[in-house]
């Protein structure tokens, strides 16, 4: 599934975001939050349009064995969103030092 960035859907938004001018933990951060956001999307067309939809049995089972692995990449793109917010909250405190 391919979606231009003009869409304004936020996969198209995800997919047309520019990194070039960024690096180290903003790069990170910008990566991570347009993961999110792509398998948040993937997600509720899975759900809302393509499983739904699917009239072959064989296609349903594809399309659902393709959520549990799009949930599987969103939970993981969202642990590392948390740490990430993690590490920038313990950035703040002077006294504390961040060991992963």
């Amino acid at each position: 599934m391919q979606q231009s960035s003009g869409d304004g859907s936020a996969a198209g938004q995800a997919a047309g975001a520019d990194f070039s001018r960024l690096s180290g933990d903003a790069l990170e951060k910008a990566y991570v939050d347009r993961e999110v956001k792509a398998h948040q999307a993937m997600l509720a067309a899975l759900d809302g349009e393509l499983i739904p939809s699917a009239k072959n049995e064989e296609l349903h089972n594809r399309l659902t064995d393709l959520r549990a692995e799009t949930v599987a990449h969103l939970q993981h793109a969202q642990e590392v969103q948390h740490e990430q917010k993690v590490r920038e909250l313990m950035a703040q405190q002077p006294d504390f030092t961040w060991v992963p």
